[in-house]
């Protein structure tokens, strides 16, 4: 059975991107919900709800703030091929959703 990492994951994700946070985005604009999440989910909801207050922080890097480095750096993660493929979209759009400054 495979657990429900997506909360792990997104705080070692997130700590990698303030480790590293000299690096400029070049993108920091939110995307919209593109990864077929399902709003209704517990993964889409834990990541979501992880992310909304390291993306609302004035105190957060702004290349912190992209969540599609979030989303890269989850997915170079060892746990993140032992997710469903479910889970895996639920989680990136969660952090897309999260990016936008409201999980509803």
């Amino acid at each position: 059975m495979v657990k429900h990492v997506g909360m792990p994951l997104t705080i070692l994700a997130s700590a990698a991107l303030l480790a590293g946070c000299g690096h400029s985005s070049t993108s920091s604009a939110p995307q919209s919900n593109t990864g077929g999440g399902n709003p209704s989910s517990s993964m889409y909801q834990k990541e979501c709800q992880a992310m909304l207050p390291i993306f609302s922080d004035p105190k957060t890097p702004s290349a912190s703030k992209d969540p599609e480095k979030v989303i890269n750096g989850m997915k170079n993660g060892a746990a993140w091929n032992l997710m469903t493929t479910e889970d895996q979209n639920d989680a990136v759009a969660g952090i897309r959703k999260a990016a936008t400054g409201s999980c509803n």
